[in-house]
């Protein structure tokens, strides 16, 4: 079988070129228009899955990552959008050497392309390092991932925790306390979900908060060093550990 495969008239990619799997499909190095970008290749049985595409392709801005086209055969739906060569959690690991903005204007770009995505009525549900890419194009951009992973917003500016997908270690505690009290609610059998509309805007900043430190500490969490310390401060101690040691308050 032939390595490169054609989306569309517009849309080449390399099916051995893979950049990474997700729930509903595979990404692929590509071009589009001649453009190096990644390519989202989703089965058409799974393309109802992936709600607001056509909402996502309304959204420019430098500091997002842009979805640039939807194209489709009878098969696959293809996502083309701006290629990136890493992310945030790269950069902190040390796996990327690459060019970067400096430390303030890195914060500045997280910052603005947040305050865009709430601009259209948008919460992220996913943010963390990994969803901060930064851009092959030079001067190095930062850019949040939306496709995806942002849902827009119900009445009073919330979403609905039925509809989140966030990572644990970068959810905000008022929304971890929500997930929990409703897991307790199921297990009780109560399916009263008048609590579900919680995640926000503000829930969206402590995280930029969090994302903040961890780059300008090129890899720690304020809440601990590993998955089970930052769940226990942040819901039980409620104490950012990292953060008070770095502030000499321990």
């Amino acid at each position: 079988m032939a390595s490169k495969a054609n989306a569309s008239p517009n849309i080449t990619y390399n099916r051995r070129d893979v950049l990474g799997k997700g729930h509903y499909g595979v990404v692929f190095r590509g071009l589009f228009d001649g453009r190096e970008v990644a390519i989202k290749r989703v089965l058409q049985e799974y393309a109802p899955m992936i709600s607001n595409e056509n909402e996502f392709l309304q959204l420019k801005h430098p500091n997002i990552v842009q979805l640039l086209v939807i194209e489709e055969t009878e098969e696959f739906r293809f996502y083309a959008y701006d290629l990136a060569v890493e992310n945030l959690d790269d950069f902190c690991r040390g796996k990327y050497s690459g060019t970067m903005p400096d430390d303030k204007e890195a914060m500045l770009q997280m910052a603005k392309g947040l305050e865009y995505i709430h601009s259209k009525q948008m919460i992220h549900c996913n943010l963390k390092p990994q969803n901060i890419r930064i851009s092959k194009e030079v001067p190095t951009r930062l850019m949040i991932a939306v496709f995806g992973c942002c849902k827009k917003t119900g009445e009073g500016g919330y979403v609905s925790l039925s509809r989140m997908n966030e990572t644990d270690e970068w959810i905000a505690p008022e929304v971890v306390e929500a997930r929990q009290d409703r897991a307790e609610e199921e297990d009780v059998g109560d399916e009263d979900d008048s609590g579900e509309e919680l995640h926000s805007v503000l829930s969206n900043i402590w995280t930029l908060g969090c994302l903040f430190f961890y780059f300008l500490t090129r890899g720690k969490h304020p809440f601990g060093n590993n998955s089970s310390d930052i769940n226990w401060n942040m819901s039980v101690t409620r104490k950012p550990v990292e953060l008070e040691s770095k502030i000499g308050l321990t």
